[in-house]
């Protein structure tokens, strides 16, 4: 079979599902989109979950187009309804970014939960969820092929904005059963090939004894990459001890195989989690979108500007949109960056916040968009 070489370069920022052609006279073809955004809050008291509350909107099913937004909060209240322990998540899938200008992002996370130093029982698990899916179709007159048929070989990367940290109110609290984590894959599917899974990882920023914060586990395209924990420590006075990593337009290559002239669908999920321990502990976790979980859930709990303030240091150090980091992604160590690096193949971005911009022009086809609905139950 004859393979196709195309000239690309990248265009889209935060979490992205994206494919664009640097040509003059290139296009690709978008035939549909589809996905979902979810969140799940739960409040635990031992092992037994006593609340929960859980969102979903999907395209084209509940809305027919996006975007579609996940949103779930619960907050723990005394009987003088005094708020001691609150979690919140938002999931969004933005509508997609065909035009390559504008707001960047795809795909937004933002998850956070606290739970102060007087409640010694509640604990949190949250988790927010984005799956989106793009059916796309390549010519070989769109791919620069000779020939009517044959196969392509496409480069593209994902690109990660955003941050995880992990909050106590005792520097020396034993924080063990803490853990922040973020997973995301890409997989390719064309009839008549393999189901692959270019790109996967994951990551987690787990608490041990003694205030002891670090990254825990590292998987798949994170294995062996060293991500340094950040020492946010007195930014806070009312949570002195603070660590987190960041993520400010770090790119991940990776390579697929399709066939020309045949629907193709590339599909990106990613997930974020927070889980705590009672006693004045809390966690966050965001990407491609403001970080506003854990600043709303301590404004909350602990009635003064703590919260802000948290956020605000977390801003200084990374654009959790993605926006700063149109023209620089950051490479791995061991990866070059592509940002106009004519590279070979088609590019369908993927990113979590950060990307390349590029010259392109997109052919569109709109599928019919599907019944509407009523979103799903979530407390805002």
């Amino acid at each position: 079979m004859k393979r196709a070489q195309v000239r690309l370069s990248a265009a889209g920022i935060a979490v992205a599902l994206w494919a664009s052609l640097s040509g003059l006279d290139a296009r690709a073809a978008v035939n549909s989109i589809s996905g979902e955004a979810q969140v799940k809050v739960t409040q635990f008291v031992g092992p037994n979950a006593v609340q929960t509350d859980f969102s979903i909107e999907t395209v084209p099913q509940t809305r027919p187009e996006p975007p579609a937004v996940a949103r779930a909060r619960i907050d723990r209240l005394l009987s003088s309804n005094e708020v001691i322990a609150a979690g919140q998540g938002v999931a969004i899938m933005f509508p997609p970014n065909l035009s390559g200008v504008g707001n960047p992002s795809d795909v937004g996370l933002d998850i956070g939960a606290f739970t102060d130093g007087q409640d010694t029982s509640t604990r949190w698990e949250s988790t927010a969820t984005v799956r989106q899916t793009r059916s796309l179709t390549l010519s070989p007159s769109e791919a620069g092929a000779q020939f009517g048929f044959g196969d392509g070989r496409t480069r593209s990367r994902v690109l990660l904005s955003g941050a995880m940290l992990v909050t106590a109110e005792n520097l020396g609290r034993d924080l063990s059963g803490v853990e922040i984590s973020f997973t995301f894959s890409v997989v390719r599917r064309q009839a008549g090939r393999d189901d692959t899974t270019p790109l996967a990882g994951e990551i987690a920023l787990v608490g041990g004894p003694n205030g002891t914060v670090e990254v825990g586990r590292r998987v798949g395209a994170f294995n062996n990459v060293v991500i340094p924990v950040i020492d946010l420590n007195a930014v806070v006075p009312d949570a002195p001890l603070t660590k987190a990593i960041v993520f400010a337009g770090t790119e991940f290559p990776y390579e697929y195989d399709f066939s020309l002239n045949q629907p193709f669908e590339l599909e990106l999920l990613v997930t974020a989690t927070v889980r705590t321990i009672p006693g004045g502990v809390g966690g966050l976790a965001t990407f491609g979108t403001p970080p506003e979980g854990l600043g709303s859930v301590l404004d909350r709990v602990k009635k003064n500007d703590s919260g802000q303030r948290m956020i605000a240091a977390v801003n200084e150090r990374v654009d959790t949109t993605g926006e700063a980091y149109v023209n620089q992604p950051v490479p791995l160590p061991g990866f070059g960056g592509l940002c106009g690096s004519g590279s070979a193949g088609l590019l369908p971005l993927m990113v979590v916040g950060g990307a390349c911009a590029g010259r392109f022009r997109l052919r569109v086809r709109r599928a019919r968009p599907g019944a509407g609905g009523a979103a799903s139950r979530s407390d805002r």
